[in-house]
């Protein structure tokens, strides 16, 4: 595998990620606003600590915990963001255009939003949206085999070099 395959794989693995990360960052939000979903959390946790021993939460879920849990979500929101900033940014050194890790990041950011929504919501998307999600990443694949060439910039640092 030569150098260049390997970092564009390496780009690839960091705007893949930057989508997972901005997925997650948006379910975070999600949990933390959805009452539902908040005393669940909670029910869960009371659940635990009956299994474990933990006296520490009440049978019920209070006020506090449930403002607690919400925190932690916006907190997660913010933890996950600054991963997703983190990750995207070092894509863009892989790539030799940001349409590249740009159309990553939002392939992979729709198709774990969509996984998320089924798993932690029972949201169930039409035909239409994975049409639509299939057309993204077949526009990804023709972009990432459109730049098979040496940007020209590339090849005149290799010539120098």
């Amino acid at each position: 595998m030569s150098t260049k395959n390997k970092l564009s794989g390496y780009g690839l693995i960091l705007a893949s990620s930057a989508g997972l990360f901005a997925s997650l960052a948006s379910l975070s939000v999600k949990l933390a606003v959805t009452d539902e979903t908040v005393k669940e959390i909670c029910q869960i946790l009371n659940a635990l600590s009956d299994i474990i021993n933990w006296p520490l939460l009440s049978s019920t879920c209070s006020e506090v915990l449930i403002c607690v849990l919400r925190v932690c979500c916006f907190c997660l929101m913010f933890a996950f963001n600054t991963l997703m900033w983190t990750t995207f940014t070092k894509s863009l050194h892989y790539f030799t255009s940001t349409v590249e890790a740009s159309a990553t990041n939002t392939a992979c950011n729709f198709t774990f939003s969509a996984i998320f929504g089924w798993l932690f919501f029972n949201e169930n998307l039409p035909l239409q949206w994975w049409i639509g999600c299939l057309c993204i990443v077949i526009g990804l694949y023709l972009i990432q085999s459109g730049n098979t060439k040496t940007h020209p910039l590339q090849e005149n640092k290799a010539k120098i070099n």
